[in-house]
């Protein structure tokens, strides 16, 4: 068996990056950092055109596909809407594909325009409301199919108590775009989706369905959409539980890059005791330009 400190290595995440067909980014961490591209990034990426199929897969609900590719224009990178694959985006094809047509939001506000492009209606919490006067029967729309819960800086007592009139219905859905307990902000790490997901868990004692990176939901709207393979895939990512689990259970390949959450001074230890094992790991994306160059 590899060790895991050998898999530290340019080259073989190099190799990797040769053979396979489709490269799957994700975004907050690999390429930037609160919006501020990190060294190499763009040179890597762009150099993998035309040869590489390449897709930018993020469980980020802060934004709309021309909200993100406009990000990766302003640090250099050429995208196109149709190359983003996001937690939002995955949500709201797999409730359409349920029949899903209306639901109660506390995620951010982006998402609104993802469900409606998917045929459903969103309603959202309102923060003034007085939690003592909500009334539980005369309160909720019964409409109202699913909670969905997410990343967002707008949140409440008030918002909680809401969503949890519709979850103490045991035939309303509870859906989380993804579970990620933090991300890297310019200076520090921020809150992520599991702060608003795990506050619903507590009051509800109910269990989400999750919709983003680890589960396969991904390589399914990639296999729809495309008509890719998944063992065609490599994921370049900076989390152990979400990016690197997701090419685990998935079948996939997997690089594992040290410029976002996961700390480069214990990271084979992490990636031991979680069971979760990236086929490489290299410092920065910057340490795989060059892929292209046999020696």
């Amino acid at each position: 068996m590899v060790s895991t400190e050998s898999l530290f290595s340019s080259d073989r995440a190099k190799e990797i990056i040769r053979k396979k067909k489709v490269i799957l980014f994700d975004c907050d961490g690999v390429l930037w950092r609160s919006g501020v591209g990190l060294p190499s990034a763009a040179e890597f990426v762009n150099s993998l055109s035309p040869t590489k199929k390449v897709f930018f897969v993020t469980n980020n609900s802060g934004g709309t596909p021309a909200h993100l590719t406009s990000k990766l224009a302003r640090i250099g990178i050429t995208a196109t809407e149709d190359q983003v694959i996001s937690a939002p985006l995955v949500t709201a094809k797999v409730l359409s594909a349920r029949g899903v047509k209306k639901v109660f939001l506390l995620a951010n506000t982006n998402m609104v325009s993802y469900l409606k492009s998917s045929g459903i209606e969103a309603i959202e919490a309102d923060f003034s409301m007085n939690p003592n006067d909500i009334d539980g029967d005369s309160f909720t729309d019964p409409a109202v199919q699913a909670v969905v819960a997410g990343a967002t800086q707008d949140l409440n007592y008030s918002s909680l108590a809401q969503a949890l009139q519709y979850l103490l219905k045991p035939e309303v859905a509870f859906i989380a775009t993804n579970r990620d307990p933090t991300f890297p902000g310019a200076h520090s790490m921020l809150p992520g989706a599991n702060t608003v997901v795990s506050a619903l868990i507590g009051c509800s004692g109910r269990q989400p369905e999750v919709m983003g990176k680890p589960e396969p939901f991904v390589y399914e709207a990639l296999e729809e959409m495309y008509g890719i393979d998944r063992k065609d895939c490599v994921i370049v990512g900076d989390r152990l539980s979400t990016d690197i689990e997701l090419a685990v259970r998935g079948g996939s390949t997997s690089i594992l890059v040290l410029t976002g959450v996961t700390p480069a001074e214990s990271w084979h230890e992490m990636a031991e005791s979680m069971g979760v094992i990236p086929d490489a790991v290299v410092g920065g994306v910057a340490d795989i330009v060059g892929w292209d160059v046999v020696e």
